[in-house]
C-alpha cells in the first residue's frame, strides 16, 4: 500500500503542468457509533457474539482523506485513506471461543474492531457542463 502510494504522488508531482491541472484535499472527520456488528471466528466453531450488544463500544472519532490530482480537462487520478478502529470491553455470561481458544463465562473480554479502507482511483470525465460533470474509472481498494 506504501509503495503504491508514494508511486502514486510521485507521478502527480513529476506530471508537467497541464491546462486545468489542480489539486483537491478534502478531510472528513465524525463520530462513529457501532450498530449491528457480531462476530464469530471460525465462522462455523466460533461463538457467535455482538460486540456491540453484549460488549460495550464507545463512541470513537474517525477520520477520512480523498486525495485527487485533474491532469487537465478530462483525467483525475486520487488516494482515499479512511481509517476506522473501535474498541469493545465487557464481560458475559456464558463461555466463548473465539479463534479456537476458549474464555470462561464471566472473563473480562477485550476486542478491537477495524476496518480501515485505502483506495486508489482513475476517473475520466466524459461529460463537463457548467452544471454537471459525469466520469467513470476503476477504483481499486488496496
Amino acid at each position: 500500500m506504501k509503495a503504491m502510494f508514494v508511486l502514486l504522488m510521485l507521478l502527480m508531482i513529476t506530471n508537467p503542468a497541464t491546462s486545468g491541472a489542480q489539486w483537491q484535499l478534502d478531510i472528513e472527520s465524525g463520530l462513529v457509533l457501532a450498530g449491528y456488528n457480531d462476530v464469530r471466528i471460525p465462522g462455523d466453531t466460533g461463538t457467535l457474539l455482538s460486540l456491540s450488544e453484549e460488549l460495550e463500544i464507545n463512541p470513537s472519532s474517525f477520520f477520512r482523506l480523498r486525495l485527487q490530482y485533474s491532469l487537465g480537462e478530462r483525467h483525475t487520478v486520487g488516494v482515499l485513506i479512511a481509517p476506522l478502529r473501535l474498541e469493545a470491553k465487557g464481560t458475559i455470561d456464558r463461555q466463548v471461543t473465539f479463534q479456537d481458544q476458549e474464555y470462561a463465562a464471566n472473563t473480562q473480554l477485550d476486542s478491537r474492531y477495524r476496518f480501515d479502507s485505502y483506495r486508489l482511483t482513475y476517473r475520466y470525465d466524459f461529460f463537463r457542463s457548467d452544471d454537471l460533470q459525469l466520469g467513470l474509472g476503476p477504483t481499486a481498494k488496496v
